[in-house]
């Protein structure tokens, strides 16, 4: 039998500062308990005093039984293949439950926890739909995916046995000043667990009605009690540093290096030439395929072309000039990609297909990274995002968003079929010379796997991958893939077929 959801009563009292959070417990009243989400601009000044003080007094508390308390210095990123599949099939179980039961590794035991869960997930799902006017169900599944992982991740065997709506639960997330991480954090205050946002750096910067659901106070400084003096004679002990409170970073596989085979006549082999890797030794690994993308990939026929959601071109549809083609470039970006350690893994390349901060790129540059930068033509700012919306690395399509109004360029609605000799341009990164504009045929088209591929001439090299095949009225028939190591300009582009379905919802 389902329990009756706790209501909650947020931010009660006013709290100006961190000893009056660690200090104020929310009653609970006819089945409605008061929560606090609060956040602390602690750039303002030095508080590592203050901070101090708030952390032993909850350690305190914690010692004597009173309540739970957990600091989250960061919450990890989730972009290993093997990490999402289990946490999606968490999300459909939950999704079959009607969003009200959640069991993950930690919830699986305690039912009364993984009803808890399941309904602050949904109504943190809810309010990202919101905020998101855009949003699809795979930017949705993505999202539930993460706020599952990071609970595990962040409680891990630190759970509070019996830990209902009820619960006296103090929580401290440091720094914390993007979305779907904020909206995390109000997901935890929707299991009753009073929440402080500790700002050191910046605050958080999202919509108007997001900034509402917390409160936001500049911390009071507390009176420090002098130093005891001491003889001269007395040498002060060094003081050590406590271990990292933070997350360790996710074990990085590293790539095995391909040895040649040595036989005198070599198969044609087909390379992913276009990822710059920085140490240029090895290739990355590709991805792992999760089991409800590959079970898609399967299943799937030709995909067939749809025109959902493309705006019709500003002027009509005519043949450009080598000159006009090569401005499109603008709409073309570089992606940096890094690991969890924050070290630059490669380099590549991305087209914008939505206006609303998507960019469509290749499976293979963004999969296995933790965070990307993104480089724009003629803008010193660089976009750093943290957002894989979507992939298929079946198809080599992914989709990562950025928080920047864009150009898209459009993509072919298919009229008239693709032909061998046609000419066509190809814009990318190639060793990291930014949106180089290159020219070429189409050779022939070839069947790669299960994919669809155009093979062309336009030169392309290590960086160029994820970047934009267009015909001559700048419309994208392809995103550059691969390559065949045995020839010259044997290059591949994965069809602008398969790009309308994968991307269908964000054009």
């Amino acid at each position: 039998m389902e329990k009756k959801a706790v209501r909650y009563r947020y931010n009660a009292l006013n709290i100006n500062s961190l000893a009056s959070f660690a200090g104020v417990k929310g009653g609970v009243n006819q089945n409605c308990k008061d929560v606090y989400f609060l956040r602390a601009r602690a750039f303002a000044g030095d508080f590592a005093y203050e901070i101090q003080q708030m952390d032993a007094a909850l350690l305190q508390s914690m010692a004597e039984e009173k309540l739970f308390y957990k600091k989250i210095e960061k919450l990890p990123p989730l972009a290993d293949f093997d990490q999402i599949a289990p946490y999606a099939a968490c999300y459909d179980k939950w999704a079959g439950s009607g969003r009200k039961e959640a069991r993950t590794k930690i919830t699986a035991a305690e039912p009364e926890l993984a009803q808890t869960l399941g309904l602050a997930c949904r109504n943190a799902v809810e309010l990202y739909k919101q905020s998101r006017s855009g949003a699809n169900a795979s930017m949705e599944k993505n999202f539930a995916v993460k706020l599952l992982y990071w609970f595990d991740r962040a409680f891990g065997g630190d759970a509070p046995a019996r830990w209902s709506g009820k619960s006296a639960v103090k929580i401290v997330g440091m720094d914390v000043v993007k979305e779907q991480k904020y909206l995390f954090y109000y997901m935890l205050t929707q299991m009753g667990a009073d929440a402080l946002l500790l700002q050191r750096k910046r605050d958080f910067e999202g919509s108007e009605a997001l900034l509402a659901l917390s409160r936001a106070f500049t911390p009071q400084k507390l009176k420090r009690p002098a130093p005891a003096k001491e003889p001269a004679s007395v040498r002060q002990p060094e003081a050590k540093t406590a271990p990292d409170a933070g997350w360790e970073s996710a074990p990085v596989r590293q790539p095995e290096a391909k040895a040649g085979s040595g036989a005198s006549r070599k198969p044609v082999s087909i390379r992913r030439p276009e990822v710059k890797s920085e140490s240029n030794a090895r290739q990355a690994p590709a991805p792992v395929c999760p089991p409800q993308e590959r079970a898609a990939a399967n299943a799937s026929q030709r995909p067939r072309p749809s025109t959902q959601g493309e705006s019709a071109p500003a002027s009509p549809r005519r043949e450009k000039s080598f000159e006009e083609l090569a401005q499109l470039a603008a709409s073309v970006v570089m992606i940096e990609v890094y690991d969890g350690r924050g070290e630059i893994r490669c380099t590549g390349s991305g087209i914008m297909i939505g206006a609303g901060g998507y960019i469509l790129t290749n499976c293979h540059v963004a999969g296995g990274g933790s965070a990307y930068a993104v480089r724009i033509e003629e803008e010193a700012r660089v976009y750093e995002t943290d957002e894989l919306v979507k992939y298929n690395p079946q198809l080599d399509l992914a989709i990562i968003r950025i928080g920047r109004a864009l150009k898209p360029i459009p993509i072919y609605r298919g009229k008239e079929p693709l032909v061998r000799g046609q000419k066509v341009v190809a814009i990318g990164s190639p060793l990291g010379l930014f949106n180089s504009v290159s020219d070429g045929i189409i050779s022939g088209f070839r069947k790669i796997g299960d994919t669809d591929m155009i093979q062309f001439t336009a030169p392309i090299s290590h960086g160029s991958s994820g970047g934009a095949l267009l015909n001559m009225f700048g419309e994208i028939i392809g995103i550059s893939t691969a390559g065949m190591d045995q020839g010259q300009n044997l290059n591949l582009a994965v069809r602008y077929e398969w790009i309308q379905t994968f991307a269908r919802g964000f054009l």
